[in-house]
C-alpha cells in the first residue's frame, strides 16, 4: 500500500469535518427548534452556526455547508415567527375578550336601576 500524500490526508480530514459539520447542523437545528428556546437565543445560535462553518465552507465549497445551514436557519426562523405570531394572536384574542367583558360590565352598571336612580336624583 502506498502512503497517502499530504493532499490526500488533508482531503480526508476535510471530508470528515464536513460529515461532522452536517451532524452538527442537524443537532443545532433540533436543539434550536425546541419550544423553550427564545427567539434571541435562536438567532444567536444560527449566527454562531453560520460563522463557525464559514472557514470549513471556504475550504470545501462543494460540501454546500452554508446552503445546509441557511436552509436550517430559514426553517427555524419561519417556525419561530409562526410561534411568535400564534402567541401574539392568542394574547390579542384574550385582550379583546377581556375588553369586551369590561365594556359589557360598564354598560350593565350604567343601565342598572341603582345607577339610574342616582342619575334621576341629580
Amino acid at each position: 500500500e502506498t502512503p497517502l500524500t499530504a493532499e490526500q490526508r488533508q482531503q480526508m480530514l476535510v471530508d470528515a469535518l464536513v460529515d461532522v459539520a452536517g451532524g452538527f447542523i442537524e443537532v443545532c437545528r433540533r436543539r434550536l427548534s425546541e419550544e423553550q428556546v427564545s427567539p434571541e437565543e435562536l438567532l444567536d445560535g444560527l449566527r454562531q452556526m453560520v460563522s463557525g462553518l464559514q472557514p470549513l465552507h471556504e475550504l470545501e465549497p462543494s460540501s454546500r455547508l452554508l446552503l445546509k445551514v441557511t436552509k436550517a436557519a430559514e426553517t427555524l426562523a419561519k417556525s419561530a415567527i409562526d410561534t411568535q405570531l400564534a402567541t401574539l394572536t392568542s394574547r390579542f384574542s384574550v385582550t379583546v375578550t377581556e375588553l369586551s367583558a369590561a365594556a359589557e360590565d360598564d354598560s350593565g352598571r350604567a343601565s342598572s336601576p341603582h345607577n339610574l336612580s342616582r342619575a334621576d336624583a341629580a
